[in-house]
């Protein structure tokens, strides 16, 4: 499977080696011409960059990391979405620094989550961490309290500027083809973070790829969404710099709030260009059905829907484009396609104008390796998603167990790639580098000795008529709203969490549910704790170790007797019979909890937790009152999500304890924000993690804005209120939605100083 020579999609005279170049080529064309937009939660423009202003800011941060590390030095960026950490990007590039992009989380508690990102920073060596002064000053705190992070420099994005800003030299060198640009860390194994290393070269093949799969020219706009620490996210910028079109972001949490805001920002930037996850579409399709957006919603623009990063379901993307259809989006324009961070990002996708095609097979052959189309409706039918087919300088072939192409035309194997965009290896792991990124079909007739190895990429699929389809995985990997999960890591967590469970007995599955994959644990009791174990904590215990340790919920947990997971001849767990067991329905359960709901001996009634006494109304008055409003409102909120009566919801459980992930945390949020009619931070919920403690901040929050409405506070904030400190010589933020922008600490300096009036 592979394709032909390259058009020029750079426009340019002399081939680039890197986007350094075709950045500095884009600028000379057109400095003024507007390239970057940033959006401000999602709606109004926060900002807008030119050509020029993003070529500037570049080499500013390239004289900057010139002062303060030396060539070749790693740099973890934990900046957000925004013009600031695009420029990082590139002068990390530019100077010939290796830029680190990546997630870090926003509370100082998340010790866990933390030291995965310290894993990051020393398995690739980092001296230097940029990041906003508020995420510094937690770093210093872990530094001191928690011994993380010590070889790092830490420095924000305006020091950094400063730093380089008496140097007004040249750049010393372009980068070379083969000089590493980044490291794309995946979403892996939690105990070894894996760096790929991505090279000058890598980029401007995979760009090349992406302009001339999804037609891209200067005149494309691109929107998005997606995290920049994420490779879909990341090509963002990069195909602003190598293809010279301008590009519109968001941040994630803005989309993930109300995916209306997507399709929004869609219609009014006229974008041309957008895409994510399948879940993504699935919320889309969601929100087109559940408001009246989209009788305002223009998608007539919107022609290249693409569409990768987790499995596709043809559910969803039906769902998706019957809701988008009425709007102006066409059916052509969905892009499914299929990429890693391993390969930089797009491997294959479908032509351009083409839409998804679906092909339906026979599901019993089809787990004996063989995909065989049937009818549609046949009774063992599943259909599947093509992935279309390679761009222009990558080959992808199917290889059986034996290492050897698959003979049957049809048949189902491991998918290996190889092409000029095929990463170098994983950083500081040449074991596995190895096993992943060297791959040779060794008797293949007519291989060169010295050709270009392939890529495994650990997923299985066939080619049908030219077409790639992705059926499943080598292993039994999970992939979860985006991110790669490895199912020995959770059954350990959860075992390592309630030391009842029977150590090595458990199995992590997925399965399909509600048109996505969701997250599934089957695990054995222990013999002599059977009969003595609160099986409802032991179930909760559970749901809070995974939330904590790997931000996902799990859709479902069955408890089952001892010596009854499936397992292989030689004692290692067969998942995928674990799977079948419990989609059969025959699992010997103890107890269960799927969704949030509780039940005992597999069958029985929901057994949800006893809300807690609350004090008759007649003692309470003022504050108090608002407060067991609002906290009633919540209660009816989980009530409805979680399919249970108000009086199982516990006030003092845990979010996670109820089944709310960062994904389903946020939308729960909105829901509360449109009850109570005041807009907060998402993020507050973490900080409050039950429905009494936010009933309590919230209650707060409303005395606040009630004050501020009857003082004499001005008209307008100040235009960067939100970030502005609070105190006698401020201008006083009153909005709820300057509100919601406070910290705690903030909140209540703003609550006294209203009360002291």
């Amino acid at each position: 499977m592979t394709t032909h020579p390259n058009p020029n999609v750079f426009q340019m005279e002399v081939e680039p080696t890197s986007i350094i170049e075709t950045l500095a080529h884009h600028t000379e064309r057109d400095p003024d011409r507007v390239a970057l937009t940033i959006l401000r939660d999602g709606e109004a423009i926060e900002s807008e960059s030119t050509f020029g202003d993003l070529h500037a800011g570049m080499m500013r941060v390239a004289r900057g990391l010139a002062q303060l590390t030396e060539p070749g030095a790693r740099v973890l960026l934990l900046l957000p979405t925004s013009a600031e950490f695009v420029c990082t990007f590139y002068g990390c590039l530019a100077s010939g620094r290796v830029a680190v992009p990546a997630y870090h989380p926003q509370q100082v508690r998340k010790v866990a989550q933390w030291a995965k990102l310290h894993a990051i920073a020393d398995n690739c060596g980092a001296t230097l961490i940029v990041a906003p002064a508020t995420s510094i000053a937690t770093l210093e705190t872990l530094r001191a309290t928690q011994q993380l992070f010590t070889g790092c420099q830490l420095v924000t994005y305006e020091a950094l500027v400063e730093a380089g800003a008496r140097d007004t030299s040249a750049l010393p060198r372009l980068p070379a083809s083969d000089d590493i640009a980044f490291l794309q860390y995946t979403s892996g194994s939690t105990g070894t973070p894996k760096g790929v290393m991505i090279t000058h070269g890598n980029i401007i093949d995979n760009q090349r790829s992406i302009a001339t799969l999804m037609q891209h020219d200067r005149d494309t706009r691109m929107l998005s969404w997606l995290p920049l620490y994420h490779d879909m996210g990341l090509s963002m910028p990069l195909q602003l710099a190598s293809i010279g079109l301008s590009v519109v972001l968001m941040s994630p949490v803005a989309f993930v709030q109300q995916p209306g805001r997507w399709l929004r920002a869609i219609s009014a930037h006229r974008a041309t260009t957008s895409g994510g996850p399948n879940f993504a579409y699935a919320l889309a399709a969601a929100a087109l059905n559940g408001t009246d957006d989209g009788a305002r919603l223009d998608l007539s623009s919107w022609r290249v829907a693409f569409c990768g990063a987790e499995p596709i379901h043809r559910q969803t993307v039906t769902d998706f484009i019957d809701a988008a259809r009425p709007h102006g989006f066409a059916p052509g324009s969905f892009y499914p396609c299929y990429g890693m961070a391993e390969a930089t990002l797009i491997v294959s996708g479908v032509p351009c104008g083409e839409g998804a095609y679906y092909l339906d097979v026979d599901n019993v052959k089809l787990a004996a390796g063989i995909v065989e189309p049937v009818r549609p409706g046949d009774a063992n039918a599943k259909s599947l998603v093509s992935c279309g087919g390679t761009p222009p300088g990558t080959e992808i072939r199917i290889a059986g167990r034996d290492g050897r192409p698959v003979a049957d035309p049809n048949g189902v194997g491991e998918i290996w790639v190889r092409g000029g965009a095929i990463g170098v290896g994983y950083y500081g792991n040449p074991e596995a580098t190895r096993s992943t990124f060297g791959a040779h079909f060794d008797d293949e007739p007519g291989a060169e000795p010295d050709a270009r190895p392939f890529l495994r990429t650990g997923d299985l699929g066939a080619i049908v008529d030219g077409r790639l389809y992705v059926t499943g995985r080598v292993k039994d990997m999970l992939i979860v709203r985006g991110r790669n999960l490895y199912p020995q890591d959770i059954e350990a967590c959860v075992q390592d969490a309630v030391p009842a469970l029977r150590r090595g007995c458990g199995a992590a599955v997925s399965v399909q549910a509600d048109g996505e994959e969701k997250l599934v644990i089957i695990q054995e009791v222990g013999r002599t704790a059977r009969r003595t174990m609160d099986l409802d904590a032991t179930l909760r215990a559970m749901v809070v170790a995974i939330g904590e340790d790997f931000g996902v919920t799990p859709h479902a947990i069955v408890l089952v007797e001892p010596a009854t997971i499936e397992k292989t001849s030689s004692g290692k767990i067969a998942r995928a019979l674990c799977r079948r067991a419990y989609l059969q329905g025959e699992l010997r359960a103890v107890a269960s909890w799927t969704d949030g709901a509780y039940a005992k001996d597999a069958g029985a009634s929901r057994d949800g937790a006893v809300a807690p006494t609350v004090s008759s109304a007649s003692t309470l008055s003022g504050p108090m009152l608002l407060e067991r409003e609002i906290a009633d409102r919540i209660v009816r909120i989980v009530a409805e999500r979680l399919r249970i009566a108000e009086t199982q919801v516990s006030r003092t459980a845990a979010w996670v304890e109820m089944g709310f992930d960062s994904m389903s945390a946020l939308q729960f949020s909105l829901k509360v924000q449109h009850a109570i009619g005041l807009t907060f931070d998402a993020a507050v919920l973490w900080d409050c993690s039950n429905v009494e403690q936010l009933a309590a901040h919230l209650a707060r929050m409303q005395g606040a804005a009630d004050a501020l409405r009857s003082s004499d506070a001005p008209a307008s904030a100040a235009p960067h209120a939100r970030s502005a400190p609070v105190d006698g010589g401020a201008e006083t933020p009153h909005t709820a939605e300057q509100l919601a922008a406070l910290s705690d600490e903030q909140a209540e300096a703003l609550l006294l100083k209203a009360l002291q009036r």
